[in-house]
């Protein structure tokens, strides 16, 4: 939840692991949203509850959201879409379940953020790009 993610942060958590919207397990994305807000919010005066006077700095370093659960190359542009890139994608079952092998799983997810980056779709990167191929074919593309 919201409080959890803002707890963790000023625990001093560097990331923070929660059910994606698009996963195997999934949470509200509005939610997960939330999440990502107080994780990486600098408005600390708006977002916590600490009344500071106004002319002391506050600083409180951001904690990663990591979406997590069922996450898959094909996932990549929605993550990237939604979470920025200030984001640590877990890939655990997505890498290591790819049917060319873990090497092979690793690549796809490397080749799903180049393209995402670079604006192209995952299909089409995917026509020279054999691991991302293999992944599209077993997990699909949600859009």
């Amino acid at each position: 939840s919201v409080l959890l993610g803002k707890l963790m942060r000023l625990a001093g958590a560097d990331l923070v692991l929660f059910p994606s919207p698009y996963g195997s397990v999934v949470m509200p994305k509005e939610e997960n949203l939330a999440i990502k807000h107080v994780l990486l919010s600098q408005d600390l005066r708006k977002d916590y509850t600490y009344q500071a006077p106004t002319d002391v700095e506050l600083k409180l370093a951001a904690s990663f959201p990591v979406p997590s659960a069922g996450i898959h190359p094909g996932l990549v542009p929605l993550i990237l879409r939604d979470f920025g890139q200030d984001v640590i994608v877990n890939a655990g079952g997505g890498i290591h379940g790819h049917p060319m092998g873990t090497i092979a799983g690793g690549h796809a997810f490397r080749q799903a953020i180049d393209a995402t980056l670079q604006g192209k779709s995952l299909r089409d990167y995917a026509l020279t790009h054999p691991e991302l191929q293999s992944a599209i074919d077993t997990w699909g593309i949600r859009e």
